[in-house]
């Protein structure tokens, strides 16, 4: 009779094989958070002056929902394709990671001139991390009726 192999060497064969393979799959699936949230920081080093402002309340807030959500959106991708995590802890997880990219964002603006931290910029950062993984989370049952709907439309 055969036994399933013991879960180390059943790991790193779903993941590709030799140690050195399966950290290349990963980096590969971590790789657009990781570019993201590099863009995130560069945004984040830009000196108050220099933002663009819109003239209606919360823009800002908004601002930070829309780009923490591509974030968890992207993290959550990344949970899921490098974890066993089930739907809802991969979406804790995320919420996690926004927080503490939030807060560690809120800290690096801090040194940037005409910037200051803000604890309500954080609390945006995890709402729209959260909702980015929960929309991120549903695409594989909404994709196919979206698509059908513009397939139609021809």
């Amino acid at each position: 009779m055969n036994k399933p192999p013991p879960p180390k060497e059943r790991d790193q064969k779903d993941l590709g094989g030799r140690p050195s393979q399966t950290f290349t799959l990963i980096l590969g699936k971590w790789l657009p958070v990781l570019l993201w949230a590099a863009l995130l920081f560069g945004l984040s080093s830009v000196p108050g002056e220099k933002i663009p402002s819109f003239h209606f309340a919360l823009s800002d807030k908004l601002a930070h929902c829309f780009v923490y959500g591509v974030f968890g959106a992207l993290s959550f991708r990344a949970v899921r394709l490098t974890t066993r995590l089930g739907r809802l802890p991969a979406i804790l997880v995320v919420a996690l990671l926004a927080a503490g990219y939030g807060i560690s964002d809120e800290v690096h603006q801090m040194f940037v001139p005409e910037r200051s931290p803000e604890v309500f910029d954080v609390m945006a950062d995890v709402v729209g991390g959260t909702l980015g993984a929960i929309v991120a989370g549903r695409l594989p049952f909404f994709l196919p009726f979206f698509l059908a709907f513009f397939r139609e439309r021809r």
